[in-house]
């Protein structure tokens, strides 16, 4: 069964760059992109099934933390494992997220290495 990625940021270049990545990996993996929070919830909310969310922090129109605020609210995508991806410092950002179902935080510009190992260990997880 093939596996699904909900990708959020507002920069299209960075989905790309997200995508290529992790095809070098999990060539199999369904993406679905949006450019911020609100994208995303919408996506979600339309039935489609996301394995693994990977979201900035910072986007227009619906940032990442009221994302995830909307996204607990929900007892089905509150399960759903999420990777915050941002330019905010670590420890600042994690005092805020760190109750939104938060499995990983990677500073950007992100270590393709470390979101590879981040993304293979929540894929395998999803397979027990």
């Amino acid at each position: 069964m093939s596996k699904s990625v909900l990708i959020l940021d507002d920069s299209i270049a960075l989905r790309k760059l997200i995508r290529y990545s992790v095809n070098r990996v999990y060539k199999n993996l369904e993406y679905h992109e949006a450019s911020n929070g609100q994208e995303g919830l919408d996506i979600l909310r339309s039935g489609v099934t996301v394995d693994v969310i990977i979201s900035d922090i910072n986007m227009p129109v619906m940032d990442g933390i009221a994302f995830l605020k909307e996204k607990m609210k929900d007892p089905v995508m509150r399960e759903i494992p999420t990777i915050v991806l941002s330019k905010k410092d670590k420890s600042d950002l994690m005092l805020t997220v760190e109750q939104y179902g938060i499995v990983e935080y990677l500073p950007k510009p992100f270590n393709v290495s470390k979101m590879k190992e981040v993304l293979m260990k929540i894929l395998e997880d999803k397979n027990r």
